[in-house]
């Protein structure tokens, strides 16, 4: 529960306690997002990543930072969640030194939260599907689309991978043994065979797996994690299936379609703008553009090779005109314009619904019931579906 949620519970009513849960965030999926919120803030100056990475480097002798959960990257949710198997004490330790810093000697109601979870063994089972679903197939999956060394370089081609993806799934989820069992290998466990991208994490699952005691449910929470993957998956990529557009295309056809397997181009780009603006926040769209097409292109190795003192004035003069036309205010305008015609457009339809409902309202205040079947059989369509609105 959050400060607030948590405070009513607290008031001892029953009403309250019950609401304050219903409207809480729960499970692995929450509690990695609270502590990359703790370990490793999207905002640097929140959070206690530096101090985090001091004490870590001072315990392993390496760095080893908290996955980006704060900024929802490819993976991160399972890279944490092997790091929270991995180094749970470590994490556990330190949240209690961050609380004995304080004057207090207190928890903030996050930091309660964070190592609560840690030493909930339910939650660590759903670690354990979180980081095996890393190993055995997001890694291996991700590698294929967008690794250094994929396999495809057009979207359209993934069919097969895809098909691949859904006969590992199904036998992963028929014998869990090839991911449990202590001579499970990567070999059968991992999407493409491979060695595991987290070792480590693989072990203390398979530690977890022998200790049914304290993790009894992770025989089954693994496979019904896999099968629940399975239909979310299958509903994200239906254009693939085998009687599909995509599937009875042909090689060239695919070929004059091709895209990206990826979105880097495009993440990329508004990365390096969102850098930009951070720096000049005042720096408009159109100068961001002239910039980045300046270096890209490389136009100022250009100018100095094949452009001489009178070309360089005209262009002086057209970039002085181009500033004078305000091309960014105009789209600024433009789309408070846009706003503003889309706010009245929808007190428009919300007039017309509400007279609608109002003339409905009338037409069945007016309704005499007909309750014999022969009224009923002299009525025509409109009629009969007046009186089943009435009923």
């Amino acid at each position: 529960m959050n400060q607030d949620n948590a405070a009513a519970a607290s008031s001892g009513s029953s009403a309250a306690v019950s609401c304050a849960l219903q409207v809480s965030g729960r499970g692995a999926v929450k509690a990695l997002d609270l502590t990359g919120s703790v370990f490793r803030h999207k905002d640097d100056k929140k959070g206690q990543q530096d101090s985090l990475r001091y004490y870590l480097e001072a315990q392993l002798g390496y760095f080893s930072p908290w996955p980006d959960t704060s900024n929802s990257q490819y993976q991160s949710h399972c890279d944490s969640a092997s790091a929270w198997l991995i180094y749970h004490p470590l994490y556990t330790s330190y949240l209690e030194i961050v609380m004995d810093w304080k004057d207090s000697r207190t928890y903030t109601n996050i930091k309660w939260n964070v190592h609560q979870a840690f030493g909930c063994p339910k939650t660590a089972e759903e670690m354990a599907c979180l980081s095996m679903w890393g190993n055995c197939v997001g890694h291996p999956y991700m590698q294929q689309v967008r690794g250094e060394f994929h396999d495809f370089s057009n979207i359209l081609d993934l069919s097969p991978l895809h098909a691949q993806l859904f006969s590992h799934l199904n036998t992963l989820a028929a014998n869990i043994d090839l991911v449990l069992a202590p001579d499970a290998t990567y070999h059968t466990a991992a999407l493409d065979g491979k060695p595991f991208e987290c070792l480590d994490a693989f072990y203390v699952v398979q530690m977890m797996a022998w200790d049914s005691q304290t993790y009894p449910h992770l025989h089954s929470l693994l496979p019904a994690f896999l099968k629940g993957a399975t239909e979310t998956l299958l509903r994200f990529t239906t254009k693939f299936l085998p009687d599909g557009a995509i599937a009875r295309s042909t090689p060239a056809q695919r070929e004059l379609a091709c895209m990206e397997t990826t979105n880097n181009a495009n993440e990329g780009a508004l990365d390096t703008y969102h850098v930009a603006v951070h720096c000049a926040p005042t720096m408009t769209t159109v100068q961001f553009n002239a910039r980045l097409k300046y270096h890209k292109n490389q136009t100022g190795s250009y100018m100095k090779r094949f452009l001489n003192v009178r070309s360089c004035k005209y262009l002086h003069r057209k970039a002085r005109k181009i500033d004078t036309q305000n091309i960014d205010k105009k789209q600024w305008l433009a789309h408070v314009e846009h706003e503003h015609k889309l706010v009245v457009k929808h007190q428009e339809d919300d007039q017309w619904k509400r007279q609608k409902r109002e003339i409905m309202a009338a037409k069945l205040t007016a309704v005499v019931p007909c309750l014999t079947n022969a009224e009923i059989a002299k009525m025509k369509v409109a009629k009969i579906d007046l009186q089943i609105h009435w009923h």
